[in-house]
């Protein structure tokens, strides 16, 4: 039987343990300037369609912040799995003109939920996330070497882009049930390179960190919030997953949002 190697856009199969292999993940991993940029603008899209479901949903209240980022990454899947065919044909210049328009809408309904002021008055928690990133942005830059990256969580929407189709194939039982994470991260590949999804990852648990922080504070003093949600960025699960591509934030982010759901509804 074949085995199928690492990313299938070779044009001949090489083992993954080669030089020849080791190369063409390089090509594959984007410059960083434009992989931060198309991570910054997915996460502002997602947040655009989030609230903007939440205002035509709830008019009466406020989007939560979290609430809008989780819905917004669920609609983002949805669209890139019903919207695959075009999407997989579409040129990178085409994906960027559709999604640049949604972040737009982001970006201003980040200043209507207040994001400006939240921040000023959190310096030290926004300090801290910020330093998250700063600190663990380098693992971003690094080509993907979990089992995980490599079997199916990129290694699967890199395989949807080489078969042109989101369809399952024998030779990759992941692609017979794929993850919600792994549509989005489908946009991020068309806009840039493959450090695309681990920036993303590091973006979201920033904004779980904040998230957290401000869902403790309601509860606790200010002091004691920061330390909680730093102790739990710290921890050596969130260590451990913050540096790679995993699914466990977008199982988080509906948490954190269920909260400021249950607290802003009747």
């Amino acid at each position: 039987m074949k085995k199928w190697h690492l990313f299938r856009l070779t044009k001949r199969p090489v083992p993954w343990y080669s030089k020849d292999m080791n190369d063409f993940i390089l090509t594959l991993m984007g410059h960083p300037a434009l992989n931060a940029a198309a991570a910054v603008t997915l996460l502002l899209a997602a947040f655009g369609l989030g609230g903007g479901a939440l205002r035509l949903l709830a008019p009466k209240h406020r989007p939560a912040p979290t609430a809008s980022l989780a819905l917004g990454l669920a609609a983002l899947a949805w669209l890139a799995l019903v919207g695959a065919p075009l999407l997989l044909k579409a040129p990178r210049w085409a994906v960027w003109l559709a999604m640049l328009p949604a972040a737009a809408g982001g970006l201003r309904h980040l200043f209507r939920t207040g994001a400006g002021t939240w921040l000023r008055r959190n310096r030290a928690a926004a300090l801290a996330a910020l330093a998250l990133i700063a600190w663990f942005g380098g693992s971003t830059l690094l080509p993907p070497f979990s089992w995980d990256e490599q079997t199916y969580q990129l290694a699967l929407p890199v395989h949807w882009l080489a078969e042109g189709s989101v369809r399952p194939t024998a030779d990759v039982p992941y692609s017979g049930f794929p993850l919600l994470p792994q549509f989005p991260v489908l946009i991020l590949l068309k806009m840039g390179g493959l450090a695309t999804a681990r920036m993303l990852i590091l973006l979201l648990f920033a904004a779980l960190f904040l998230s957290l922080f401000d869902e403790l504070r309601r509860r606790l003093r200010t002091p004691a919030a920061l330390i909680l949600a730093t102790v739990f960025a710290l921890s050596p699960l969130v260590l451990a997953m913050i540096r790679e591509f995993y699914a466990e934030v977008f199982l988080a982010l509906p948490l954190v949002a269920a909260l400021q759901l249950r607290r802003a509804l009747p």
